[in-house]
């Protein structure tokens, strides 16, 4: 949970693998935010996230800080920073000068220690500074990277895109379930998180495969493993493990390789 707190989930294309994660989310919102998707379209503000079913005020101000919503009707939601804090970005901006204005990234630097500017807006020390290397970030079109790929069609389960022949499937799109894996399976997955001996994937089936350190690509390809960054995979083996007798949810062991 932490690693995706920390780096920040994009609202309209994470799995539910990853969404679940996210602080204030369950298993089961996470497929209410799929199911908003799928039904209504893409999310053009965090705000839209309070019209899924079972989200409410509470949840919202839990996991709102966590989501990005790119392209959409409020450009702050493209940032690290929490909607109750808005009104203080925007009066941060508008002393600055604009976003446009000469010198507004090295005003906000200025600004990020200012405990007079921090009183004035209810801001503790450490508030100001966060939100001021936010928004200087984004002037520097230091955003996310996420923000400056090519536009994401957002992913409707049973709808899978066009898939050239060898290349990656999409099990998420497809409707494929864990137990429908199978050796030798090219899947595309997203990294979730990255330890000393290798790296979990979300492969989108509700359970993320281990690529071991061992099955990691040759060459510079293998530095460029990092969390969320796109991957395609082989399915090495998935086994079933129920936990002892039978009780609770199954755990399936998904190895995969990239070799």
């Amino acid at each position: 949970m932490d690693c995706v707190n920390a780096v920040g989930v994009d609202l309209n294309t994470a799995s539910p693998a990853i969404l679940e994660h996210v602080s204030g989310l369950t298993a089961s919102l996470a497929q209410s935010i799929i199911r908003h998707r799928s039904d209504i379209g893409r999310f053009k503000s965090r705000a839209d996230l309070l019209s899924v079913r079972g989200v409410g005020p509470r949840t919202y101000e839990q996991a709102a800080g966590f989501l990005r919503v790119f392209s959409g009707s409020e450009p702050l939601d493209e940032l690290p920073i929490h909607p109750e804090s808005y009104p203080a970005a925007a009066a941060l901006q508008l002393r600055c000068g604009g976003v446009e204005s000469e010198g507004y990234t090295r005003s906000l630097r200025e600004l990020s220690g200012d405990a007079d500017v921090g009183a004035e807006l209810g801001l503790g020390r450490e508030t100001l500074a966060d939100l001021c290397n936010a928004l200087a970030a984004s002037s520097q079109s230091s955003l996310d990277p996420r923000r400056e790929e090519p536009a994401m069609r957002i992913k409707v389960p049973g709808r899978p895109a066009e898939i050239k022949e060898g290349a990656a499937l999409d099990a998420q799109e497809a409707g494929y379930t864990v137990d429908q894996l199978r050796a030798g399976m090219r899947l595309q997955g997203v990294v979730r998180n990255v330890v000393a001996f290798g790296a979990f994937v979300d492969v989108g089936v509700g359970h993320d495969g281990l690529l071991h350190i061992s099955k990691f690509p040759l060459g510079e390809a293998a530095a460029k493993i990092a969390v969320n960054s796109p991957v395609e995979v082989t399915v090495l083996n998935a086994e079933c493990r129920q936990d002892q007798g039978g009780a609770g949810k199954a755990k399936w062991r998904i190895g995969l390789s990239m070799r």
